[in-house]
């Protein structure tokens, strides 16, 4: 038993070009997260990992 695939290429071709517009909106969603809480970061005195750990854990 074989598998005849012979449009598979616009389906793999479809698939990509969805992952690289899901992958450039999550980048430019962190980016601007990052540079909105820039400002508070740096006010406070804190680190990267300090502020933003704070953020993740302290619901």
């Amino acid at each position: 038993m074989t598998f005849d695939l012979p449009n598979v290429t616009p389906f793999v071709t479809v698939f990509f070009a969805v992952a690289a517009i899901s992958l450039a909106l999550a980048i430019g969603s962190l980016a601007t997260f990052f540079v909105q809480n820039h400002s508070t970061r740096v006010r406070r005195h804190e680190g990267v990992f300090q502020y933003y750990g704070h953020l993740v854990l302290g619901h």
